[in-house]
């Protein structure tokens, strides 16, 4: 079946009639084009053209095999043509897997203008707390906050995502301002479901901290550690972009502000593979590395 691979060639020779301009075309060598052409009438059996020093004609069987191979080459060809225009336009389903909490704290605005500026795109943005498999759950794309680990997934920095320990300003008066992590071990913390006793490095004035927090309670979203927060009901850390709101109104204080969480956190775009990656995944992300620079705050 080598010969298929041939086909596009012979048709190419039939119609500008000669090796020597098929070659220009298709950058080969007179020779090596017609050295294809041999092989190919080697494995069909049968001469294709008769030549001479000034003329290539074709023969009564490459006539007919010319005009029986000339449609299916140019269905193949405009076949290809129409998936790599497919490849670089703007068109088709873009399926994104995001965490809630980004899309409620401004992260849907940049959705929304990037579906405004591209209405031939099918846009379809999830919400969802849990780690997706791209290639299982047929994603596209998925927006992660996390300090990345190694992965077979490639994966771009859209922003920084910084957390911060916030509390109740009547907890605080009850369980004091801490300067150091270590004062609030066995502090009551709400935490992430799954996360009771979790342990954690702060880096700070005084070089790095290992501590253990005991979670009293246990949610699976940042609205709700955020919200037992302000009940009094324990600190919580959570990403910055999710507690600032809070903060500037007052409804919970930010702590250990000299001091960070390690490893530090950023948010990521994550897609299964580098090569022959869609414009339109490639253009999203390109849009949302912008977008997160003009909404820093978020960062």
């Amino acid at each position: 079946m080598e010969y298929l691979a041939r086909l596009p060639l012979f048709v190419r020779v039939v119609r500008l009639g000669s090796f020597a301009a098929v070659a220009r075309e298709v950058d080969m060598t007179p020779s090596a084009v017609s050295k294809q052409i041999q092989r190919l009438e080697s494995e069909l059996g049968v001469r294709l053209f008769q030549r001479t020093t000034r003329q290539l004609a074709l023969t009564d069987e490459g006539q007919r095999f010319y005009e029986q191979s000339s449609p299916l080459v140019e269905g193949l060809l405009e076949a290809s043509d129409q998936l790599k225009e497919r490849q670089l336009a703007l068109v088709g389903k873009l399926r994104v897997s995001v965490p809630g909490a980004l899309l409620n704290h401004g992260m849907s605005d940049a959705f929304a203008e990037f579906a405004l500026q591209h209405p031939a795109l099918e846009l379809q943005v999830e919400a969802s707390e849990r780690l997706v498999d791209l290639l299982q759950d047929h994603f596209d794309m998925a927006i992660r906050i996390a300090a990345l680990e190694d992965s077979s997934l490639v994966a771009r920095r859209l922003a920084p995502a910084p957390m911060w320990l916030v509390a109740s300003p009547d907890f605080v008066a009850v369980h004091g301002t801490p300067i150091h992590p270590e004062q609030w071990i066995g502090a009551p913390m709400v935490t992430y479901a799954g996360h009771g006793r979790q342990a954690f490095r702060f880096e700070g004035p005084d070089g790095a901290a290992d501590v253990r927090f005991q979670g009293r309670l246990q949610g699976d979203s940042d609205a709700f550690l955020l919200t037992a927060a302000r009940h009094h009901l324990g600190f919580c850390i959570v990403p910055a972009f999710a507690a600032q709101s809070a903060v500037k109104s007052g409804q919970l204080v930010r702590l250990l502000a000299d001091w960070t969480l390690q490893p530090e956190r950023s948010i990521w775009a994550v897609y299964p593979h580098r090569q022959h990656l869609p414009i339109r995944t490639r253009t999203l992300i390109d849009h949302l590395v912008g977008w997160f620079d003009r909404n820093a705050e978020l960062g």
